[in-house]
């Protein structure tokens, strides 16, 4: 890999405060929650692989809609880790989280997150470590929890040439479920291995991702490497694959009849035309493809809302999406209708945002958010 990257630059002393929170913890049994899609997945495979410690290193997938952290915390005390280490997961999408998490560990909790955040929301408990790279700095390509874990096996190594291909395939998967493989193609000069299988096994985690009805994905990440690993390529790997190969078929299938049942509302302005899909009752959570489907139908100067309810969850998920052509910072409309409106919790990225709110509180929420829109279009240029 070519070595003239700048994100290589903002990662290198959050990766010594990682390095440093690991070794105190060596003798220790350590919990590495991740969010259980592909950057999340491959982020918490490589950390495992990294640690060499197989049978003191745990693993607990988390997805968005239980971004509220009540089973987590739950679960968190019930583990008694001695260290907790969260990749891929916005803990301050709900306030007050963090503390209740670092409460219920009685450890030291680390986190590393890309996600833009607002500095007034940041409130790291004592002993804990968060660690962004967006926080002080704008990095040229966004720096995703697979990359930060790649780096972070790397360093454990004198000789490069040790790291498994497997891992390299697992680091392609998270970035390519990240939209930001072609960039680090470019920057980093690197070739995708098995370019087909990279794709379908992002595709095949977003599938189990987005179920409702099926158990946690808490070893996906470790069977993955361990399953590479054995076989000795991406092709044998994905081959192998059986489970999820399944659960991707069915669920394409019931995304596809979510969408097409989908209740759209349009609503255009001289600066942009707002899209505002409703998704019908499933058991696949669709708010996300929802809001990117619609937003890829508009083409330019778009703003898509993907909107579910969440059956047994008492929750209503609402994401944002909006056209590239846009300059609207779509994490800073969230945090303008927290101000506004009673949510669950809320984050993301200026492209792609998220928020979660009780549903009668679903109507107050839809007009805080078109109100933030109309507002931030205004001063858009």
């Amino acid at each position: 890999m070519d070595t003239c990257f700048t994100g290589r630059d903002l990662l290198a002393p959050l990766l010594n405060r990682f390095a440093s929170a690991l070794t105190a913890a060596a003798d220790r049994e350590v919990l590495i929650v991740y969010h259980a899609d592909p950057d999340g997945v491959a982020a918490a495979a490589l950390v495992a692989s990294a640690l060499h410690r197989p049978l003191r290193v745990h693993t607990y997938a988390i997805g968005t809609h239980e971004f509220d952290f009540t089973t987590l915390v739950s679960d968190v005390r019930a583990a008694a880790p001695g260290l907790v280490i969260m990749l891929d997961v916005n803990i301050f999408s709900r306030p007050g989280a963090f503390e209740d998490l670092a409460l219920a560990a009685e450890c030291q909790v680390v986190v590393y997150d890309d996600h833009a955040i607002a500095v007034e929301r940041v409130a790291v408990p004592r002993n804990c470590i968060y660690l962004n790279p967006s926080l002080d700095n704008e990095p040229d390509v966004p720096l995703p929890s697979c990359f930060f874990s790649w780096e972070f096996l790397n360093s454990q190594y004198e000789d490069p040439a040790e790291v498994s291909e497997a891992s390299e395939w697992l680091l392609h998967v998270g970035l390519h479920g990240e939209s930001v493989l072609p960039a680090y193609e470019k920057a980093l000069r690197f070739r995708t291995p098995s370019p087909q299988s990279v794709r379908q096994i992002s595709s095949w985690i977003y599938s189990y991702y987005a179920r409702l009805d099926l158990p946690r994905p808490d070893d996906l990440c470790l069977e993955l490497l361990a399953t590479w690993e054995q076989y000795g390529s991406a092709d044998e790997a994905r081959a192998q694959l059986t489970l999820l190969r399944d659960v991707a078929d069915a669920t394409r299938k019931e995304i596809a009849s979510a969408l097409s049942s989908a209740v759209v509302e349009r609503t255009s302005t001289e600066t942009l035309t707002l899209v505002d899909a409703t998704a019908p009752l499933t058991s696949v959570r669709v708010a996300n493809l929802l809001a990117s489907e619609v937003r890829n139908r508009e083409g330019t100067r778009a703003v898509a809302l993907g909107v579910q309810e969440l059956p047994g969850h008492e929750r209503v998920m609402v994401e944002l999406r909006r056209t590239q052509d846009l300059s609207i910072d779509l994490a800073r409309v969230v945090d303008e209708v927290a101000k506004s409106t009673s949510l669950l919790n809320w984050g993301g990225h200026p492209p792609a945002a998220g928020l979660a709110c009780a549903p009668g509180a679903l109507a107050a929420c839809r007009e805080a958010i078109y109100s933030s829109i109309a507002r931030a279009a205004a001063q858009a240029p």
